[in-house]
């Protein structure tokens, strides 16, 4: 089963309360055709397991780089390891002891709400839900809240718009 549409109908918050009360498992794509962003969160069972962007300072390798928890070259080096092996990077990461795994799912969840918060910001774009999820995400190690997440996102966001108003 898949369902499409666009935000203006149905907003980011809403889609993610759906897909979690729902328990729903598979992809969810939203794309901004005027910002040329994609943004992909997978979910199981309505809990988030893997999130990826095409926006720059959104990708995972990225993100764990810039804050410091592992170097470029060896992030690009774990990145191409894990690619030629088929595991899964964040698998890969943890399992050669990279990263520790409990780091890791801190750093996804962090990367979760910083694409969350970014997509609270969209009035235009659309979104599909496709069910079922590849196999390279379903035996990582991450199983968020989406429930938290919505929630600490959208405080975080009200508050900046607050502090940017007042």
């Amino acid at each position: 089963m898949s369902i499409k549409g666009e935000l203006k109908s149905m907003p980011a918050p809403d889609l993610f309360q759906w897909l979690e009360m729902n328990k729903k498992t598979g992809v969810l794509t939203l794309t901004h055709h005027e910002r040329e962003v994609e943004k992909c969160i997978c979910f199981k069972g309505g809990k988030i397991i893997f999130v990826s962007s095409r926006k720059e300072g959104e990708k995972l390798g990225e993100f764990l780089s810039r804050n410091g928890h592992i170097d470029e070259e060896r992030m690009k080096e774990a990145l191409f390891q894990s690619k030629a092996e088929g595991v899964p990077f964040t698998h890969y990461l943890t399992e050669k002891k990279i990263v520790p795994r409990e780091f890791l799912i801190v750093a996804i969840g962090e990367l979760a709400a910083v694409i969350f918060s970014d997509l609270l910001d969209w009035e235009d774009g659309c979104f599909e839900f496709s069910e079922g999820l590849p196999d390279i995400v379903t035996s990582g190690p991450v199983f968020l809240d989406t429930g938290h997440l919505i929630f600490e996102a959208v405080r975080k966001h009200d508050e900046i718009e607050r502090r940017e108003k007042g």
